[in-house]
């Protein structure tokens, strides 16, 4: 049994060791060919980064894409679909990042010492619409500060969908520029365009939905993170919908409500209750599901800027909307780029509700005005603009693309998980 005193020591001297390890993982050689993927920090085959990943497996006669992932569940879920994977605390993961020429990511770094001399590409997870980064941080050394923007976020390359609105808020979060900015769009929205093998990896849920959106219609709840208010403001129990009489207008008009929180978000709810009312798990990647969703009702979340790719009717119930401008604080006007209907009370949104499940709308010249402003792109090929991007640009690799990733030949896309794999 290991000794808890000897394991927190441990532990410090691991963290106080990682700035020397990140200098030191400048002098590792890089394989131009090596690519890592991640997301969050929850561990979840999930984000940009998915995406982004599976579409380079089908470009794997070029370079080696390698998923670094975080949670064991995922590791063992993507190693039986043959998918190369490590853990990012193993040592052939540590190995991958020490040695990998790129880095891509939707959020932070968690093995950031090990990924000095690689290229970042920074590939976020949605538009800004509230502040963050820069904007709200306050009370930070200098210290802490200049970590901040010369490690943790010191990348290459940052995604955006395209704008100068989709960029602006960036610029002043996270210091982007211009150059730094790579206008592709995001590769979670291709599969609103197309199908991506495997995009419905660990979604046990899909099928279902998928059976379920072909005999009725679904409306789709995707409330942001409460995390700006303290307590239990920010806590999902139904009574903001008005669950009770939601729950009979859906029966009423053939409908089911997906209710899906944000990860840290807490969710009192108990779905037995119900007749229409479905609680998708809140680590479920969302973005295969959305195609099936008919109507989606959200109010601060980024999610609304990628479902205007498919053009169909939100309402944003923004009922705290005072108490969360002055707690967090938007980029922009929220009525400018919000279209679509904003009921104050549950007895609004169900009318909003009945009225689009009775096939209203009226919003669409609204939706195509926001839509145009955020997205350069408004098509299924973000990952592959990305892909070419680093490919060609970055990496200059364009000239020579039948060299293995590994000793200068030719080698079949057959993906191996072998640990022994040179890099």
């Amino acid at each position: 049994m290991s000794d808890p005193l000897t394991d927190a020591v441990g532990a410090v001297v691991s963290y106080l060791l990682r700035p020397l390890v990140f200098l030191l993982s400048h002098l590792v050689p890089r394989n131009d060919r090596v690519w890592a993927f991640t997301a969050d920090q929850s561990g979840r085959f999930a984000e940009n980064g998915k995406y982004l990943f599976l579409h380079a497996v089908g470009r794997s006669d070029e370079i080696r894409p390698i998923w670094l992932a975080r949670d064991r569940e995922v590791l063992t879920e993507l190693r039986g679909r043959g998918y190369e994977t490590y853990h990012v605390d193993d040592w052939p993961g540590k190995y991958v990042a020490l040695r990998a020429r790129c880095v891509f990511t939707s959020h932070g770094v968690p093995f950031w010492q090990y990924i000095g001399g690689a290229t970042v590409v920074q590939m976020w997870h949605g538009n800004a619409l509230k502040r963050l980064g820069n904007d709200i941080e306050s009370g930070t050394s200098l210290l802490v500060r200049s970590h901040r923007k010369h490690v943790i976020r010191n990348w290459d390359r940052f995604v955006t969908t395209g704008t100068a609105d989709a960029l602006a808020p960036f610029t002043s979060a996270f210091d982007v520029t211009p150059e730094q900015a790579l206008p592709t769009g995001y590769p979670r929205d291709d599969v609103f365009f197309e199908s991506v093998e495997g995009a419905t990896v660990g979604l046990g849920e899909y099928d279902r939905l998928r059976e379920l959106s072909e005999e009725a219609t679904l409306i789709s709840y995707m409330p942001t993170s409460r995390n700006a208010f303290e307590g239990d403001q920010g806590t999902i129990d139904g009574s903001e919908l008005g669950i009770e009489e939601l729950d009979r207008t859906l029966v009423e008009h053939d409908a089911y409500l997906l209710l899906k929180a944000h990860p840290w978000s807490n969710v009192e709810l108990d779905e037995a209750e119900f007749d229409r009312v479905i609680l998708l798990p809140s680590d479920l990647d969302i973005y295969p599901v959305l195609p099936l969703v008919d109507v989606l009702v959200t109010d601060y979340s980024s999610i609304y800027f990628d479902y205007l790719l498919l053009d169909r009717p939100v309402v944003f119930y923004a009922y705290d909307l005072d108490a969360y401008r002055d707690a967090r604080g938007f980029y922009f006007d929220y009525d400018e780029v919000t279209p679509g209907p904003k009921p104050e009370t549950s007895d609004e949104l169900h009318e909003w509700l009945r009225h689009f499940l009775q096939g209203d709308d009226g919003f669409e010249d609204e939706r195509a005005r926001v839509r145009n402003r955020f997205f350069r792109h408004q098509d299924g090929g973000a990952s592959e603009r990305i892909y070419r991007h680093v490919r060609d640009e970055v990496l200059d690799l364009s000239a020579d693309r039948s060299d293995s990733v590994e000793d200068g030949t030719r080698r079949d896309t057959e993906r191996s998980v072998e640990p022994g794999r040179s890099l």
